[in-house]
């Protein structure tokens, strides 16, 4: 399910199999003792009584812990690191979701868009203006992108903006208007938390980012 985009497949398996049989956890008593440390340790242990095809996500798992320890070292050795492709992000940080730049605008006319940090970028682009591809960078968030597949990846920014990007228009109750998005997804801009993208599963809301 949509939690399998957040947390591996096994540390849900895991999460279950170590929960399933709990009725109370002790968060914490008057001594400061609390289960938790204990519970994680269990979640990410693998044991025999595992089955092969749990025993293949535990892999996966380590595989991944040993990538990130090696990409830290890697990229303390500036001077030994090869040339890397001119792409956002690559090699940056391991990540297996897509994450893809989006821009909050407060105000989109024929002849200006306002952005969120009140800064304005004139309607049509002609021409190459370093003051407004500055304002562009400067307002762009990166947000998990499954949640914009029906939505279009370009904008009138595009010509600032080589690859896919969205923009959405915040609106007077903080709610982000983005035309293609998911009818049982809703996005709201908070100043505190920032994006928040809100899945609406059926009887229960569930935020996703």
């Amino acid at each position: 399910g949509s939690k399998a985009k957040v947390y591996h497949p096994y540390v849900l398996l895991k999460t279950y199999e170590v929960l399933c049989d709990i009725e109370v956890i002790n968060v914490t008593d008057d001594d400061g003792n609390t289960d938790i440390r204990d519970l994680l340790k269990k979640t990410y242990m693998s044991n025999d009584a595992d089955s092969p095809s749990w025993l293949s996500l535990a892999d996966e798992v380590k595989g991944t812990e040993y990538a990130v320890k090696k990409l830290a070292i890697n990229n303390t050795q500036l001077f030994s690191k090869p040339a890397l492709e001119d792409q956002e992000g690559k090699q940056t940080r391991l990540i297996e979701i897509e994450t893809i730049p989006f821009l909050i605008a407060t105000q989109i006319s024929e002849d200006k868009i306002r952005l969120l940090n009140g800064d304005s970028i004139s309607l049509p682009i002609k021409e190459f203006d370093i003051r407004e591809a500055r304002i562009i960078h400067e307002n762009i968030i990166r947000v998990h992108a499954w949640p914009f597949e029906k939505v279009k990846k370009e904008s009138v920014l595009s010509f600032y903006l080589k690859g896919p990007h969205y923009l959405a228009l915040l609106n007077t109750n903080n709610q982000l208007e983005i035309e293609g998005l998911r009818s049982n997804m809703t996005i709201a801009w908070n100043e505190t938390l920032g994006v928040i993208q809100t899945y609406d599963k059926g009887n229960n809301d569930e935020s996703c980012d």
